[in-house]
């Protein structure tokens, strides 16, 4: 009896270990005005622990390609890098950084059908909704494709050509594609912080943006929570499908904006998701 409990504790011990080494590799996107380079630190972290962790660029200069390249560009060049890692990995996990949140969310609504499924994806920081600032603080460092007025939402919608897409907000040809990608997701993670001075509103990390009827209307900014917007009230990405199935969550990681690479915090938190 003792050497068949010890067979089964063993042959447990056997296959823990298979699952473990089987779990998904992680995947690492830099933001904007950032590189591979800068996210190694944060990538030799996760290797120390035990994940296999592919730390990936944007074009030839991560740097000034993230800047000066349209995001969809970015989001097909992204798509390639992976197509070239050829994972045998049934699945990956994705951490986007800032903007690159924005590309990891475009490649899995585009992308992750045709090349590899996605099972966590981890966003840092990241403009979902958009971002607007009443004075703008960056001197010619303006991404139209996430900028979004929310006093001029109908030109918004006529001339944005990312995010108004990549959120469903109007209807086109491959608006149940991206719907159906996001609902594929085993665990959709939203990181953000209160203290964020680059992402305005920073709500904007969770899906939550200004109420644009009383910008509109009224001419006042004010947040419209996530259960009162059409993005949860239509359900245009398939985001209260993963809530109501316990596949999303969000999490504040108090800091600056550029210190998210740098917290101890988020990546003991990282390490509990992965």
């Amino acid at each position: 009896m003792k050497t068949l409990t010890l067979l089964i504790l063993l042959l447990g011990g056997f296959h823990a270990s298979r699952s473990s080494s089987r779990s998904s590799p992680t995947i690492l996107i830099h933001g904007i005005a950032s590189s591979r380079e800068q996210l190694e630190p944060f990538a030799e972290r996760l290797r120390d622990n035990n994940h296999i962790v592919y730390n990936v660029e944007i074009g030839k200069n991560g740097f000034l390609d993230s800047i000066f390249m349209n995001m969809n560009k970015q989001c097909e060049l992204f798509n390639l890098e992976i197509e070239k890692l050829n994972i045998s990995n049934e699945k990956i996990n994705i951490i986007g950084f800032s903007q690159g949140g924005l590309t990891s969310r475009c490649y899995v609504e585009k992308y992750s059908h045709i090349t590899k499924n996605v099972s966590k994806l981890i966003t840092i920081g990241t403009p979902h909704d958009g971002i607007y600032y009443e004075t703008w603080p960056y001197d010619g460092l303006i991404k139209e494709e996430y900028t979004k007025d929310p006093f001029l939402y109908e030109k918004y919608l006529e001339k944005n050509d990312y995010l108004v897409y990549l959120n469903n907000e109007k209807n086109h040809e491959n608006s149940q594609v991206y719907k159906n990608n996001m609902k594929t997701l085993d665990l959709f993670v939203n990181i953000y912080s209160k203290s964020d001075e680059v992402i305005v509103p920073y709500q904007s990390s969770f899906f939550e943006f200004y109420n644009i009827e009383k910008a509109e209307t009224l001419g006042i900014l004010e947040i419209q929570c996530f259960n009162e917007s059409q993005q949860y009230t239509r359900d245009l990405l398939g985001l209260k499908y993963l809530i109501n199935h316990n596949k999303y969550t969000k999490h504040n990681i108090d800091c600056s904006h550029d210190k998210f690479k740098e917290s101890e915090e988020l990546i003991e938190f990282i390490y509990g998701i992965l």
